[in-house]
Order: C-alpha cells, then structure tokens, then sequence
C-alpha cells in the first residue's frame, strides 16, 4: 500500500507540477506510460527532487479504513503548515489524480511562482489527454451501431471531453466499437452488461453515459433500473434525453445515497440566461457553413467534425458550432441542444453562439452542425439553424437508400432535389456539396450513386467515412479563395 501512494505521489508531481525546466523543454512524449505504470523515469527522479514547498511536502495523501484522502497545502497561507482535502477516493488512485488536474486548471490561475498554471498548464497536458478525460461507460443495448444509437456511435468515433472506455450492448458483446461501426478498430470493446464491463476493466469509470436516443422520450421500467443499477456501482450519470433525470424523485435519492451526481446535458439554461435573436450575425464576416440533412440521424454531425479536422489541418482556425446533446458530450465549446427550446430562443442561441465564437477566437471560418431536416414536420430546429446561422453556404447530407424518416415509418422520405430547393430558398443561401450516408448500400451502389449525383446536380458529391474531405475542402476554397491564404 505504501508503494502504491508514493508511485502516485510521484505521479502527481511528474504530471502535475511541470515546472519551466529543461526537463520540460527536453520531454520525450514517446516515453509517456498510461496511469499506474511505469512514468517518465527522468520526471519521477527530476520531481523527487521538487516535493518541498517553502519548507513543506506540496500535497500529503493519508488512506484511512478504505479511503484515500488527498491533502493539498493551504496555498495561501503556507507558513501555518495546514493542509486542506481535495479529494476522497475508494476506486483508482489515478482517480485521484485526474481529479487535482482539473483543480490546479480551475484554482491556481494567477499563483506567482514556478509551476505553470492555468492556460500554461493546459498547453502543457494537451499531449496527455488520458489525464483530463473522466473515463465513461455508454450504454446503448440493441442499438450500437442503429439509428437510435446515434449517441453512442459519435462517442466511440469522437470525443474531447471523455475517454470512452466501453459501449454496453449485449446483442455485440465481445466486438470492437470501431471495427463495428466502420471497420477499423479504435479498442473500445462492447460488453455484455455493467457487470460485465466492471470485471472486465477491473475499475469502475467515472461516469456512466445513457447513449441511446428514441422517439419516446421517457424510460420504461427496465431501462430505469439500468440507471439505478449503475448509481449503485457509484458512477455518475450523464443523460442525453429530453427526460430530466435531475428531476426524477427516485434518481435524485438513489443519487444522493450513493454520493453521485447526475446531468442532464439536454436541460436548457435557466430563461434568464437564454438569447434572443438581435441580427448582431448581419456583422459577421467570418464564412459559416452549416451541414444540413434530409432527415434526423443521417451523420450531419459525423461531416461537420470530420471537416473541422482537415480544415485544422489546413492550418485554418475552425470553430465548430453543435446543436444536439451528442456534439456537447463530445466536448464542442460553442453551442446548445436546441429541440429543447421554444423556436425564438433556438434562433438567438444558435446566433449567440456564433457571436460568441468569432469573438472569443476570431476564427477563419466556422462549420455548424444541422439538425433533422428542414423538410420534417416533427423538428423545427433546422429552422431555427438556418435563421440564427444566416450561412453563407450548406452541405446536404442524405441517406440514398433510406425509403422513410427512421422513427416515422409512415412518413416518405423527400427527394434530394427538393430538399435542396427548399434549403437555399429558405436560407437565401447556396448548396455547395452533397455528402452521403452509405447506411444498406454496398460499395459498387455508393461510387455509382456518386457519379449519378455529381453529373445530376453538378455539385461535388462524397461519403466522408469512405472517401475524406478532399472534394469538400477543393470546393470551400474555391468559393472562398482568401482562406487559401
């Protein structure tokens, strides 16, 4: 036990306390071990040497009847030897660790002395995100990989804000997520239950993700106890549906014995703090693209973040802008879940967040992510997309094969033209790319459809999970030529 805390103890200070040294201007990243192994040999001797501050041990760790205990010296007022807790722990010691990351970033943004702090410290950790990133558990039973799965799909191909360290899904278990989903492995594996992954990953993660998203909002019994069953494992719960856990008697209790926290990612801010629309957008003269769709769940947000990343690597400043639950577990900076608010909010929140984005960044151009269909009757954030954005140009998104609106199995999928009409008519905007979901469709029937489409609408035409971004990125640059420079 007592190797266990001094392994950490030099854990924190290699990872943590990263001064301005040689040491730091002369780190291997190569040599960079996950938690609990082996960690910088050269860190751990450099920082053995640093664990006094100003004549005191920096932090002090005491396990007490099970439970780790992190002390931190009482900065301000370091002569009176005090120490103050700053985190309880009866699972990982890494734990621990994570958590005095986020601590140092949120409290010790102006300390005066050697250790970097703030902006600084973030800068320094970019290169190790498994140090930032809270570990989660998503759960998505039947329907990894299925339109209404559509949460957990984005968080297994993507995210900043968690490590996702597993999918729950009995009808797959024992696959990888990655090679599931696009054939190419990313070691996430699917398990069977909580249970199982629990004693697979011999730990339990930090949080517990609901990533299925259907048409009916509430939960049945069954799928309640899935939640209750993993506030009783102590993990927190992060939800995505219209359905306020925080709101639920029996969830706020059970949340509450078990000393978890539940979010609701989906619960829109307080009135208060909403946003109307003012036309501030008129003034903006940053490009805004917005990737629209022909229906819900047909990988808006999926082309959105996949051509965010090769216009970054363009060496172009790129801000995305989300607009669904999905996006925000992912960690987007800028944006809302809109179909949580009425449609005057929705327009001034989308409007807001661009705002917002152009002058927090002062970006090159910024991408937003569409929502459902302009088309649909059951959705009116496309709309509100449309009139907060004011887009300067569209990409559609469309399923070639899909014959009705998935949840609405009545309701005939529109043309591909006639979405296109209606989108530059209601947006005074253009189309400028079309891009494919290639969901039942086999490889000879997508390049076919793309020659099809290309020689049709005369607009360049590609599926980003197969094919990248090439044609996408040729055609912003050539109806925007300064971003060239």
């Amino acid at each position: 036990m007592y190797n266990d805390i001094i392994l950490i103890i030099r854990y924190l200070h290699a990872v943590l306390i990263i001064t301005k040294s040689k040491f730091m201007e002369n780190l291997n990243k190569e040599s960079v071990r996950l938690p609990g192994q082996e960690f910088w040999k050269s860190g751990i001797e450099y920082c053995n040497e640093h664990t006094q501050f100003i004549g005191y041990p920096f932090y002090e760790m005491r396990y007490i009847d099970g439970v780790y205990e992190l002390y931190m010296l009482d900065i301000d007022n370091p002569d009176s030897g005090k120490y103050w807790l700053i985190k309880k722990s009866k699972s990982r010691l890494t734990d621990i660790c994570q958590d005095l990351a986020r601590k140092i970033m949120n409290k010790y943004h102006d300390i005066d002395s050697n250790f970097l702090c703030g902006k600084e410290l973030i800068e320094a950790l970019k290169p190790f995100p498994e140090i930032l990133r809270e570990k989660c558990l998503v759960y998505s039973e039947n329907e990894f990989g299925k339109i209404d799965g559509k949460v957990a799909n984005g968080l297994s191909r993507y995210s900043e804000r968690y490590e996702i360290v597993g999918i729950i899904d009995s009808t797959k278990a024992g696959l990888d997520a990655g090679e599931y989903l696009d054939g190419i492995k990313n070691n996430i594996p699917i398990f069977k239950s909580i249970e199982d992954a629990l004693n697979s990953l011999n730990y339990t993660p930090e949080n517990f993700i609901y990533g299925i998203a259907p048409l009916t909002s509430f939960l049945n019994e069954e799928q309640r106890q899935i939640i209750v069953s993993a506030i009783k494992y102590k993990m927190n719960i992060i939800n995505g549906l219209p359905e306020y856990f925080t709101e639920d008697d029996e969830f706020s209790q059970k949340a509450k014995e078990y000393g978890v926290q539940i979010y609701d990612i989906r619960k829109a801010p307080p009135r208060n703090k909403l946003h109307i629309f003012t036309g501030r957008i008129l003034e903006i003269k940053t490009p805004v693209i917005v990737v629209a769709g022909t229906d819900c769940a047909v990988g808006k947000r999926t082309t959105a973040r996949l051509l965010v990343q090769a216009l970054k690597k363009q060496s172009l400043k790129t801000v995305f802008i989300t607009t669904g639950q999905t996006g925000l577990l992912q960690g987007a900076k800028y944006g809302i879940a809109l179909d949580v608010l009425t449609s005057g909010f929705a327009t001034g929140e989308v409007e807001n967040a661009i705002i917002n984005a152009v002058t927090i960044e002062q970006p090159d151009i910024i991408i937003v992510e569409g929502q459902g269909a302009l088309s649909h009757p059951a959705f009116t954030s496309s709309s509100a997309i449309l009139r907060g954005s004011l887009p300067n140009a569209i990409i559609i998104q469309h399923p070639p094969k899909r014959k009705n609106h998935c949840d609405y199995p009545k309701l005939p999928m529109p043309t591909l033209e006639s979405e296109i009409k209606l989108n530059e008519l209601f947006s005074k905007s253009k189309v400028i790319a079309i891009t494919l979901n290639h969901e039942d469709m086999t490889d000879h029937e997508l390049e076919n459809t793309i020659v099809e489409y290309e020689s049709k609408y005369q607009l360049p035409t590609t599926d980003v999970l197969k094919h990248g971004t090439d044609k996408l990125l040729k055609k912003i640059f050539d109806i925007f030529p300064k971003l060239q420079k």
